[in-house]
């Protein structure tokens, strides 16, 4: 199967799942402030989906400038989606389980993540959290994902989906592509998630690849130096109700119209001149194939890579899995 055909494919999985169940107005929550590109694209691909059904946004924001919505029972919550939901990032699950906590008649949808955990207890203490909600649909990004939530989540609805990332426009990624060249990119990932491999066992290292990660990992950003002075002027005032209002929302329009466009640009320029990826991070690989590129994948620290590929990427022609 080529690119085009398989990104079709899976937006339309996405589109046949979640129009019938977003029903109503809803508020989405969890935003990605921060740095990573990957979960920019996922954020992107949720609102140009989002766009397509007849129903409003009543209310968005990230963790870090959230303030309790006054809405009715019958507004649906979104949750945004990615590889956040277990023990790895504490910060983005917990912000979640306030969320479940906060709104227990609420439907609640939490959309594709992968889910890992490597405390059992941890894992126990949130299905017990979970279950206590009356209206939860938690949406797997592939099948060991989808396994343990039928082990542990017994208590909650369960559906299978792709990553969001697949529902941004093809066009929207024209527009900012270069002209590709005959290198190739190593697409290192640097965080808690890399898993050590001898890289020269795939290919053979010369002048004509590069190897990195995100650009926005390399080199900070002003925008994002920006946003963090604004982030600690909010945590300063937190306090006085009216000013913590006021640099929430400007947080949120300088997130929405500076930050957020730099970086989804920045990530295709990146991506679109190279001409095969060899990524360890799963949007990089995403990227690619929305920007039909080679891609060789390798897996990262706990096996997301693989059994994403697994799910949903196995006949694609343009991608060769390594699982070792």
């Amino acid at each position: 199967m080529n690119s085009e055909t398989k990104v079709k494919e899976l937006k339309k999985i996405i589109t046949d799942v979640l129009t019938p169940i977003i029903n109503n107005d809803y508020v989405y929550l969890d935003l990605p402030y921060h740095n990573n590109i990957g979960d920019t694209l996922i954020w992107k691909g949720t609102e140009t989906f989002l766009q397509t059904i007849p129903h409003k946004c009543l209310y968005k924001a990230s963790c870090e400038n959230y303030i309790t919505p006054k809405i009715n029972e019958s507004v649906i919550i979104l949750l945004h989606g990615g590889g956040n939901f277990g023990d790895l990032y504490e910060i983005h699950n917990n912000f979640r389980l306030k969320i479940i906590k906060e709104f227990p008649n609420n439907p609640i949808i939490i959309l594709p993540q992968t889910i890992y955990y490597k405390d059992k207890s941890k894992l126990e203490s949130h299905s017990q959290t979970l279950a206590n909600h009356k209206n939860l649909t938690i949406c797997a990004r592939d099948h060991r994902s989808l396994n343990i939530l039928r082990d542990n989540f017994e208590q909650n609805k369960h559906l299978l989906l792709p990553d969001m990332a697949f529902c941004i426009d093809l066009s929207f990624i024209e527009k900012y592509k270069l002209t590709e060249t005959k290198k190739y990119l190593y697409f290192k990932r640097s965080d808690k998630e890399f898993r050590d491999i001898e890289f020269s066992n795939y290919f053979k290292l010369s002048e004509s690849h590069d190897a990195q990660d995100w650009p926005t990992y390399e080199v900070e950003l002003k925008e994002y130096r920006n946003f963090l002075r604004l982030l600690n002027l909010k945590n300063k005032v937190s306090n006085i109700e009216f000013m913590n209002k006021i640099i929430c929302k400007i947080m949120d329009l300088y997130i929405l119209n500076v930050f957020f466009p730099k970086i989804l640009k920045l990530g295709i320029e990146f991506i679109s001149t190279y001409e095969h990826i060899y990524s360890t991070r799963l949007h990089a690989a995403i990227l690619s194939i929305l920007l039909d590129k080679k891609i060789t994948f390798l897996d990262n620290s706990y096996g997301k890579n693989s059994n994403y590929y697994k799910s949903w990427l196995y006949n694609l022609d343009s991608i060769e899995m390594i699982s070792n």
